[in-house]
């Protein structure tokens, strides 16, 4: 799976941009339709709670669980 559109689309979600993050989870979806935010491995961030800031944004883009 792209990490770049994983990043956008969780930034954008956080900047209340829903149309662009659901745009890029869309692109995500139709290129890796088998994708869920529960197969994701956790990412090494320093804080845990950065990971969850992430998967919230993920979350608001529309993205499976």
């Amino acid at each position: 799976v792209p990490r770049v559109l994983l990043l956008m689309a969780s930034a954008a979600a956080h900047m209340d941009d829903l149309d662009l993050a659901r745009g890029l989870a869309n692109r995500l979806m139709e290129r890796h339709s088998d994708f869920t935010l529960g197969g994701l491995r956790i990412w090494p961030l320093k804080q845990p709670e950065d990971w969850e800031y992430f998967l919230e944004g993920l979350r608001g883009a529309g993205l499976p669980e």
